[in-house]
């Protein structure tokens, strides 16, 4: 089966000229204005712009990373099962 290239009529998704980042429920454009180019494999041309990622859209909502035990030991890793 044929499919059409992305942004083309008949395309099976369509997708818009450009996305912003979607923080805290709001569309936010990114902290330095930048996107990037998605690529199609199909043609070899740009569909669709996403917003670059930046420290203020990646970091947004890290919080701080639990501190070791004060006692020198360490957390373990959760059971994996040996057969299924």
């Amino acid at each position: 089966m044929i499919y059409a290239a992305p942004g083309a009529p008949g395309a099976k998704i369509q997708y818009q000229a450009k996305y912003d980042n979607f923080i805290g429920g709001k569309w936010v454009a990114p902290a330095k204005g930048q996107y990037f180019d998605v690529i199609s494999p199909i043609n070899g041309r740009a569909y669709t712009r996403p917003p670059a990622p930046g420290p203020r859209t990646s970091n947004w909502r890290l919080t701080p990373p639990t501190p070791w035990p004060t006692n020198g030991a360490r957390p373990r890793p959760p059971s994996v099962p040996t057969s299924c």
